[in-house]
């Protein structure tokens, strides 16, 4: 159903997503399952891209193309600060730590 939006934020967005997805199942052993699982270490699959990168995504575009909507994209990120710093926990752990030091 997103092709039918057609917008390159959220052509990019998925493709970041879908990256950082398969870091996260490399380096830090999180299996993306498409229900609750009952192991420590799992990531559902599409929660961060619909909790995080699409609503940004769309935000970002309207930045480009409206003048205001920068305001909007602000308190989106400033009110729902979560989800952000965790995905870049995950960023800094999947970068920074060798791969043998994870832990579940």
């Amino acid at each position: 159903m997103l092709y039918m939006i057609n917008n390159v934020f959220v052509y990019l967005a998925m493709g970041v997503y879908w990256v950082l997805m398969l870091l996260k199942y490399k380096r830090l052993s999180q299996e993306p399952i498409p229900i609750l699982h009952q192991r420590s270490s799992y990531q559902i699959l599409l929660l961060d891209f619909t909790d995080l990168f699409f609503p940004v995504a769309l935000l970002l575009y309207a930045s480009v193309t409206q003048p205001n909507a920068w305001i909007v994209l602000c308190a989106q990120l400033l009110l729902f600060p979560a989800r952000w710093i965790l995905m870049l926990k995950d960023v800094y752990r999947i970068v920074f730590r060798p791969a043998n030091t994870y832990k579940a």
